[in-house]
């Protein structure tokens, strides 16, 4: 009940296709696990970061965790699927990424990759008896993919991480700002939606690339963290660009970052309907105290669901900047207009947010009403 169904330990140029793994009674282990054992640092015996596991068309279903590359290189997993993990503490993962005893991991790809976490909870909440008699939620434990170490130029392509804990996780094992942290890292057309906490919770990593994706739905039931869209945590201190996204109906916030960033690129989100357990602090895009370096440029922060320009049920503000001491903060040519409260909140009273234009500056904002005014 423990085992691993296929382990691979040091081999290279692994091939694991057409094939499906289920195991009804598992609480614990994984389905593959491939482990490179290196030296410290390697040597010609012992040469670690082994590379060549490539998954294909694979099913994996009733498995404790799905999938662990440990200091795999030049790998790839792609057209497969995990599904109905034990909902128990044993599952905390469906797919882990980490360098282990290696120097490093690099050249990470997943595509067409999808992973469902609804599980059973008999404590859930039915809707139909309106008691606590049992429900299909998201899984209490398990993160869909999750990133540790100095793990270099993962390609998440076409994926999906449904219902899970955090559908993508990098861990801030990952470091950020140093020669040694897990680095440029791209996210595309990928599906994270209906997870516990968050779609996307980043805080390691540096130079992240999140485009074109759906992050809505994130933080029911509820979770803990933010329960929103994309988080940063405290640790991340990396640089990310973030293109067309669509961060709608979460649970707190669209888009939420801690302080002290090298530089947040936004440009084009739709972020509306967000808010839904906190709709008093709720916020299309939100920042707390000494965030610095965020541009967002474009988009639309408010509205309804589609886009409708009809007020906001739930969103509170399009945008919000809580706290003082905000740095080279660039809002230009977002549509902050049918929010349920205001348009963009910005508190002014003291420090850096009421310096001169050489900071921070809101311009060309439909609904804004100050304008074209440097704070």
């Amino acid at each position: 009940t423990s085992g691993n169904a296929i382990e691979i330990t040091n081999s290279s140029s692994i091939a694991i296709t057409n094939l499906s793994i289920d195991h009804t009674s598992s609480s614990g282990g994984t389905a593959i696990k491939a482990t490179s054992v290196g030296a410290t640092p390697p040597v010609a015996t012992s040469p670690g970061d082994r590379q060549g596991v490539e998954i294909d068309q694979v099913l994996i279903l009733d498995h404790s965790k799905g999938i662990e590359l440990i200091g795999y290189a030049n790998s790839i997993i792609k057209n497969s699927e995990i599904r109905d993990q034990p909902n128990n503490a044993n599952s905390t993962h469906a797919i882990l990424l980490k360098k282990g005893g290696d120097t490093r991991q690099d050249q990470i790809r997943l595509e067409n990759v999808i992973v469902e976490g609804v599980a059973w909870n008999p404590n859930g909440y039915n809707s139909d008896t309106e008691q606590n008699t049992g429900a299909d939620e998201a899984h209490l434990h398990s993160v869909g993919l999750q990133v540790e170490d100095w793990t270099n130029s993962i390609w998440i392509k076409d994926c999906a991480f449904l219902r899970m804990t955090n559908g993508i996780y990098f861990h801030q094992s990952m470091g950020g700002r140093i020669e040694e942290a897990g680095a440029f890292h791209r996210i595309e057309n990928t599906d994270v939606d209906h997870n516990r906490n968050n779609g996307m919770y980043i805080d390691g990593g540096y130079a992240i690339w999140v485009q074109n994706c759906y992050i809505s739905s994130n933080g029911f039931p509820s979770g803990s963290n933010q329960q929103s869209g994309l988080v940063t945590g405290v640790h991340f201190k990396g640089t990310m660009w973030i293109n067309n996204v669509d961060c709608r109906g979460n649970s707190k916030y669209g888009l939420a970052f801690n302080k002290f960033h090298t530089k947040i690129h936004i440009n084009s989100p739709h972020c509306a309907e967000n808010g839904a357990s906190s709709p008093s602090s709720s916020a299309g895009i939100y920042a707390i105290d000494g965030a610095y370096d965020i541009s967002i440029i474009g988009g639309q922060c408010g509205g309804d669901t589609y886009g409708h320009h009809t007020t906001s049920g739930t969103q509170q503000h399009g945008i919000k900047f809580q706290g003082d001491d905000h740095k080279r903060i660039n809002i230009n040519a977002v549509d902050v207009t049918c929010n349920a409260g205001g348009t963009i909140g910005w508190e002014t009273g003291s420090g850096n947010n009421i310096l001169a234009a050489s900071y921070n500056f809101i311009q060309n904002c439909p609904g804004f009403s100050v304008g074209q005014t440097a704070f």
